[in-house]
């Protein structure tokens, strides 16, 4: 294994993460820990189904580690799952926040080696559901939608797949306009579902005939064609509160 997480006596480092399971759709795990390869075997016990993957995985001093998790607590303290537990319900716009908080302080990004070393630490039985985990991530990732991109322009309308006197009109590259209210598609979606879950509003929408989703899809190249749009804005006893910190 890589030097940065040979052992847990590490002195000077510690790791930030920023965690995915498949089976936890719309929920991120922040913590932090001074040795990351353990802690994420740790994780992967007999309450959940698969392992954890690293959406972010930041090395960091260990004198700002303590800090710099608090930070993050305390700004996303609003999207927590449970106050005693490091889970938080958020959508990639909020994941890509606390990644530039991160970076702000000048941590190194080790996502890729951690995950290295944990994918070859799994029985071979276990590799399916490692790289159906990795595709969940890596369909996450994907830009948030931009209306001009794709050819829709300001004044069009979008309509709801399932009733055409529904509709919204698109305001700029981001926004649209829904009874009178500008906000991401996302927001429309929710408001007509009665949902306030993390969603992906493109299959609901049609815009000249076809679904947003195909339309999006077409945009990027077929190594991208998982279904990902803008996404605006119990855990039941898995862990035990003993793993928070270190």
């Amino acid at each position: 294994m890589p030097n940065i997480i040979d052992t847990p006596a590490t002195v000077e480092y510690g790791f930030i993460y920023i965690l995915k399971n498949q089976w936890m759709p719309g929920i991120v795990k922040i913590g932090k820990t001074i040795n990351i390869w353990e802690r994420m075997n740790t994780l992967y016990n007999t309450s959940v189904p698969s392992a954890f993957r690293g959406v972010y995985i930041a090395k960091i001093l260990r004198a700002k580690m303590d800090e710099a998790e608090h930070t993050i607590h305390l700004v996303f303290a609003e999207d927590r799952v449970n106050p005693r537990r490091e889970f938080f319900q958020m959508d990639d716009d909020k994941i890509d926040n606390v990644i530039r908080i991160l970076k702000l302080i000048e941590v190194e990004d080790v996502t890729d080696d951690v995950n290295g070393d944990v994918r070859t630490s799994l029985p071979p039985e276990e590799e399916q559901a490692w790289e159906e985990n990795t595709e969940m991530v890596r369909r996450a990732r994907r830009p948030n939608l931009n209306f001009h991109l794709l050819g829709i322009e300001n004044d069009e309308r979008l309509y709801w797949k399932d009733d055409e006197t529904i509709f919204v009109t698109v305001c700029n590259e981001r926004k649209v306009n829904y009874n009178g209210t500008e906000m991401s598609l996302t927001r429309a979606t929710q408001t007509i579902l009665g949902n306030s879950a993390p969603i992906q509003p493109s299959p609901y929408w049609f815009y000249n005939g076809r679904l947003l989703s195909d339309i999006y899809n077409e945009y990027y190249t077929p190594m991208d064609s998982s279904i990902d749009t803008e996404k605006e804005e119990n855990e039941d006893n898995l862990f035990t509160s003993s793993e928070e910190g270190e």
